[in-house]
């Protein structure tokens, strides 16, 4: 179907100045315009395509994994409790603060952590989304689950407990920074989140415990 059609029609049917040799160097001017614009238009797209093309095919030159894993059960039975980097928090607080869209997270269960300690409500969450996400301009972040949550039951029939684990595998990946530059960024951001939790608890850092006794 030519577009063209449906433009042409009405603007020569709406050229009507009373000269006839008016009206017919407007309608040629307007389908020159016309044909000009759809010309750039559609050589505008091909550059875009082939530049999207040529980043997507363009190869890493620098990524970054970090593990976050939680086991929601504290007890006599279990001596694994929490493993959730501060580089993980930090990125998290990053992207909070820059109001980028997540798409879909996971509340960490408060269980897993000390009393003594807390997770920020502003952090407290894994990232589950399955698709890539922009959080600065030149860095990805992808997101994989190693593995379903997985429930297991310890004690005695008359104290039995359940627990489940989760696996996140968080990957900060570029196609323009060095590792020492993304590694540089991540360190940016856990600082901004230190300074932040320096704040909010008045110069006392709050620590999270990572590995039980």
């Amino acid at each position: 179907m030519d577009l063209h059609y449906y433009v042409i029609q009405p603007l020569i049917s709406s050229i009507k100045t009373g000269n006839i040799c008016h009206d017919c160097l407007l309608i040629i001017l307007a389908l020159f315009c016309l044909t000009f614009i759809s010309k750039v238009s559609a050589y505008a797209m091909e550059i875009l395509q082939h530049r999207m093309r040529a980043v997507s095919l363009r190869p890493l030159t620098a990524s970054y994994t970090i593990d976050v894993v939680v086991n929601t059960l504290e007890s006599e039975y279990t001596t694994f409790r929490m493993q959730v980097p501060e580089e993980y928090l930090g990125i998290v607080h990053h992207i909070h603060t820059s109001d980028i869209n997540i798409r879909s997270a996971r509340q960490i269960p408060s269980q897993s952590v000390k009393s003594t300690a807390h997770l920020d409500e502003l952090v407290n969450y894994f990232i589950t989304t399955k698709t890539d996400l922009i959080i600065s301009p030149d860095i990805h972040l992808f997101v994989k689950q190693m593995q379903e949550s997985s429930s297991s039951s310890v004690g005695n029939s008359s104290s039995n407990k359940s627990s489940e684990n989760y696996h996140y595998q968080i990957t900060l990946f570029s196609r323009e920074l060095t590792f020492k530059q993304l590694k540089a960024a991540i360190s940016d951001w856990t600082m901004a989140y230190r300074n932040y939790m320096k704040y909010k608890n008045k110069g006392k850092m709050t620590f999270i415990e990572i590995f039980s006794d």
